[in-house]
């Protein structure tokens, strides 16, 4: 068990590199956009912001999860990994036709795009960036090194190019540009890797060959990708359709605050995950003294961590902004309650994953995604961001009772198949 442990908690701190540098890059920056372009227009570029990320889930289709498993297990057959490689290459390609008529919809009815067209536009550039780098294939040949080198070096050039560029409300388009900049460097330098080291490029008749089969493939993960991507990215663009570019700033910053902690919950599904699969066949036993040993510790310091921020909230509020404070303590404390709630469901994320449940999953996360769309718009349009702040806590309180049900249920029938066949015997 000493030894699991220790190669686990390698494997969490490899990949925290890798994921809480994602967020915490950007995170660094906050106090500085605030400062130099205001509340009003960090709004603005939140809003943008979350219009790429959602559409990004389109293009990414659930790849990073179905192909990771065909990867691992022909690591050695180059012909496969051409042909796969080509396969989900022209199928993103195919998947970015709706998202640029989404887009063209967005810059045509929402004010806050088209009052500003060409930028709109210029964001389209990290939805490029973010699908067509194939982190995918690193993770299946598990050199999540240079994974961990072309992301963060982009965000890094993010970031200072960012300090460089924009001093003033006026440059908030910058934001947008460097940031589609960043990330296609990452995504050519990647590709230009994996040509060289490997020798894996794209054939177009194959690719497009494959299209179909990939679509076939890879639904289910689409579809419990876009669900959760819709119930994490999608409360800042209801805001923005209804409230002013002030108020979605104060949310932003908020939600950001939630997000840099909920990216840690990710992390450690994504470390223990493969070795509950091991552990789920071998007996209740094993799950349960693995769940007290790796995951209540792990629960205890994200109920501290996000105590502390509760506690801290004015202190935090009064260093990123002297405008509307009071406002932005009110929602960081009801959002700081999400990453608990979110945590206590990750013994039955990690069984009905590793049981592969994966329909009844996917059913219970779009079920959650459509509930806090329509709760969001409702209460969003009658009590602005507050509503929008309770909805994203009542929907995760939902999500985790629902998740809960699904593993007890599954365990009772299996329990009551058992005692008939033991009868039978």
């Amino acid at each position: 068990m000493r030894e699991e442990k220790k190669k686990i908690l390698k494997n969490l701190s490899y990949l925290s590199v890798l994921q809480v540098g994602n967020y915490v890059i950007p995170f660094l920056l906050i106090p500085y956009l605030i400062k130099v372009l205001g509340v009003e227009y960090f709004g603005l570029v939140s809003f943008m912001q979350a219009i790429m990320i959602n559409l990004s889930v389109v293009t990414d289709y659930g790849f990073n999860i179905s192909t990771i498993s065909h990867v691992s297990l022909n690591r050695d057959n180059k012909p496969f990994l051409r042909k796969l490689y080509s396969e989900v290459f022209f199928t993103k390609l195919l998947l970015f036709v709706p998202c640029l008529l989404v887009l063209a919809l967005f810059i045509l009815f929402v004010p806050k795009c088209s009052v500003h067209p060409y930028v709109t536009l210029v964001s389209f550039m990290i939805v490029i960036g973010n699908t067509l780098l194939p982190i995918w294939l690193f993770q299946g040949m598990e050199q999540m090194k240079f994974t961990t080198i072309f992301t963060l070096t982009s965000k890094l050039i993010f970031a200072l190019l960012t300090v460089f560029f924009v001093h003033k409300p006026q440059d908030f388009f910058w934001v947008m540009i460097l940031q589609g900049v960043g990330g296609l460097l990452a995504t050519l330098a990647a590709i230009y890797f994996i040509k060289v080291k490997w020798g894996i490029g794209v054939n177009i008749a194959t690719g497009i060959n494959g299209i179909k089969k990939q679509l076939k493939e890879s639904w289910h993960y689409f579809i419990s990708n876009a669900s959760i991507a819709l119930y994490t990215n999608t409360s800042v663009i209801v805001l923005g359709l209804f409230a002013p570019d002030k108020i979605v700033g104060l949310y932003s910053i908020a939600e950001k605050i939630m997000q840099t902690i909920r990216v840690l919950l990710s992390v450690y599904i994504q470390a223990v995950y493969a070795h509950v699969c091991l552990l789920i066949y071998q007996g209740k036993e094993n799950i349960i003294l693995f769940f007290k040993k790796m995951y209540l510790p792990f629960l205890i310091a994200i109920v501290f961590l996000s105590v502390l921020i509760f506690s801290l909230a004015p202190f935090i509020a009064s260093l990123l902004t002297r405008e509307n404070k009071n406002e932005l303590v009110t929602y960081i404390r009801i959002l700081i309650f999400v990453p608990p709630i979110v945590c206590m469901n990750i013994p039955f994320n990690l069984i009905i994953l590793a049981k592969n449940w994966k329909n009844e999953y996917a059913r219970i996360l779009l079920f959650a995604a459509i509930l806090l769309l329509f709760t969001s718009l409702s209460s969003t349009y009658y009590f602005g961001a507050l509503g929008t702040c309770i909805s994203m806590l009542f929907v995760e309180v939902v999500a985790t009772a629902l998740l809960c049900r699904l593993v007890y249920n599954k365990n009772v029938n299996a329990f009551k198949i058992n005692n008939v066949l033991n009868q039978k015997q």
